[in-house]
């Protein structure tokens, strides 16, 4: 669902580059190596519009379960987010949460996608730890 609000955002809007894009690199990054709430923050800019940018950070040990990475991204994402069209999916696999992304201004100048990918150091814990719990849910998949 998510790449089709992707595909049918980009057909109306511009992709950032320049000042803008960097501006909301700037903000990615502090919104979340902020407050301790993820480490190892890395931003690389792509040269395709439906992921512009890959970034990828790794979820502290306080991080005890998948919710609270989620929660954490979810939380992260706010500061980041231009406030007139944003959407999200997250999505838990084995080796990572992922959650891919659109927002773009009211007037269509400003438009930024991607994936955000966030491990944990006790990835396979908490991997486990949800399988246990939600067994209902089955095995996550694998990226």
């Amino acid at each position: 669902m998510i790449e089709h609000v992707i595909q049918t955002v980009l057909s109306f809007v511009r992709v950032s580059g320049g000042d803008d894009l960097t501006g909301f690199v700037i903000d990615a990054d502090h919104a979340l190596s902020g407050e301790e709430t993820f480490e190892n923050v890395e931003i690389v800019s792509t040269d395709r519009s439906e992921n512009l940018l890959e970034i990828t950070a790794t979820a502290p040990l306080s991080m005890a379960t998948l919710q609270d990475v989620a929660e954490a991204l979810k939380r992260a994402w706010q500061f980041m987010a231009y406030p007139d069209l944003q959407a999200t999916s997250i999505t838990w696999h084995r080796e990572a949460t992922v959650m891919r992304f659109v927002t773009a201004g009211a007037r269509g100048q400003l438009c930024v996608t991607g994936r955000v990918i966030i491990t944990a150091p006790h990835q396979d814990k908490i991997v486990k730890a949800f399988e246990e719990d939600f067994s209902f849910a089955g095995r996550l998949p694998s990226l």
